[in-house]
């Protein structure tokens, strides 16, 4: 266990969870990840079709993705973030506001479940 944790947390933070919910925090995770990919990938076809070369495209939305995720774990909470990002009338306050329009919100939390689900079954 010891060597694990010493490899898992050259790359990343290693937690202990409880076997009371390893299996949502199991499927949490690969949530994550498929939608942090899923992403980056739609976020770059969009800035490439739009002429961003594609080392540019995945750089800057991987940057972009990587600076909030710094941010929340400085401590900031999602909520306040999204507050302080969205200036009235702001590109990210419409884009903010087009996701809590959509059906967005809803697609995630369907998928999220599902994750758990397969993980629980």
């Amino acid at each position: 266990m010891e060597l694990a944790m010493w490899m898992f947390n050259l790359v990343g933070k290693v937690f202990e969870v409880s076997h009371d919910y390893f299996d949502t925090a199991t499927g949490m995770s690969a949530f994550c990840n498929a939608l942090t990919t899923v992403a980056i990938q739609t976020i770059t076809r969009k800035a490439i079709a739009e002429g961003i070369p594609m080392e540019n495209a995945i750089a800057i939305a991987s940057q972009c993705i990587r600076g909030t995720v710094s941010m929340v774990l400085s401590g900031v909470s999602p909520q306040k973030l999204e507050h302080s990002l969205s200036a009235p009338g702001s590109i990210t306050e419409l884009a903010i506001l087009g996701r809590r329009d959509s059906q967005l919100l809803a697609l995630l939390e369907s998928s999220l479940s599902a994750a758990i689900t397969k993980t629980k079954g």
